[in-house]
């Protein structure tokens, strides 16, 4: 089965700790989310698929966007993240909204209804884990409109993630080194880091007219609040468990 270790931890403690901590978590990763929905410049009635939504910020944005004759599909491994993401879009009064647990690698995506396909689709750093990226994006461009267009979000290098390394160097004064995440051939936070990387799992998926553009951008650590809040978060971090 595909992407097993991925669906264990996202419906485990790691989806359940990004339900706890999602106002952090969409604090710290907002610029990201405004550069997604400025590049995606997504129009009042396309239809929309969101790939690794989580808790769903993006997809709420996507949907206020495509409104109101537009749809959004957000899909996600994590049941806890989806029944988080359904509630607030619910609270919000957001109609044109369907969450699903899918597998983007190997499950159907297709949109409902009469419509051919997706219009856009969308990821604020949701497609770096898949176990064969190059079968994960072709099955994504399968149920995507004939012209429609793919923005995504990923980190870069792990070289150049200030936030992280600072973290690392501050704890080998008291502990070994830790394991650094994979790389940018590896599922992962970094499994599509480069340029390159990048170029050839779209352009090996069948996608066209690949642009790649570095956006750096500031994040504080705990979403900007309080000295308790960034710890909270560097405790149960990942990088801060390894």
């Amino acid at each position: 089965m595909a992407n097993e270790e991925m669906k264990e931890g996202w419906n485990g403690e790691m989806g359940a700790q990004w339900v706890r901590r999602h106002d952090s978590y969409d604090r710290m990763l907002a610029p990201w989310a405004e550069l997604l929905a400025a590049t995606a410049a997504i129009r009042p009635g396309e239809h929309v698929l969101d790939v690794g939504c989580g808790n769903g910020i993006t997809t709420r944005e996507a949907a206020r966007a495509a409104a109101p004759d537009g749809t959004v599909t957000g899909v996600d491994l994590s049941a806890p993240m989806l029944a988080h993401a359904r509630t607030v879009a619910g609270q919000e009064g957001l109609s044109n909204v369907e969450l699903r647990q899918a597998d983007a690698q190997t499950d159907d995506l297709a949109p409902g209804g009469d419509r051919p396909g997706y219009d856009v689709v969308v990821s604020r750093f949701g497609v770096m884990f898949f176990d064969d990226p190059v079968a994960a994006f072709a099955n994504i461009r399968k149920v995507t409109a004939p012209g429609g267009r793919l923005a995504l979000v990923t980190w870069a290098p792990v070289q150049r993630q200030q936030w992280l390394l600072e973290m690392i160097t501050a704890a080998l004064q008291h502990v070994p080194p830790p394991e650094l995440p994979t790389g940018p051939d590896q599922p992962g936070m970094f499994g599509l880091s480069t340029t390159e990387r990048i170029e050839a799992v779209l352009e090996g998926s069948g996608w066209s007219d690949v642009a790649v553009t570095e956006h750096p951008r500031p994040m504080v650590i705990g979403g900007g609040t309080t000295l308790d809040d960034a710890m909270d978060y560097l405790e149960g971090s990942r990088p801060a468990q390894m």
